[in-house]
């Protein structure tokens, strides 16, 4: 991905830190689905956007990156795990930093 939104290269003058949520994405994506994960993804008006959605066993367990600091900030995320007919019981966050957990939300470091 040379561009963000077809208009921003994702790099320029040598500064990473444009945007490397783009990048952490597809790395996270990669080694989902080598690990034997099938990769669901959502984009709703009432929910936002969730960055993928795996299936283990029979559970459902939403997924959300996190390339910057704020890392705690993902409303989609909330929202889907509101939705009581989806019974998503818990979610994942991959960020830098250590393991965390809350309430309803594991936090992992992106390795």
């Amino acid at each position: 991905m040379l561009y963000l939104n077809g208009k921003r290269p994702v790099f320029s003058n040598n500064d990473l830190a444009v945007n490397l949520g783009c990048i952490f994405e597809n790395v996270v994506a990669s080694l989902l689905k080598s690990s034997g994960f099938q990769l669901r993804y959502l984009n709703k008006k009432n929910i936002g956007e969730i960055d993928f959605f795996i299936q283990q066993n029979n559970r459902v367990i939403p997924i959300e990156i996190k390339s910057g600091k704020d890392y705690r900030n993902h409303p989609a995320l909330n929202n889907a795990l509101k939705v009581r007919e989806w019974d998503l019981d818990r979610g994942l966050v991959f960020y830098l930093g250590n393991l965390e957990r809350t309430e309803r939300i594991t936090y992992l470091p992106w390795y």
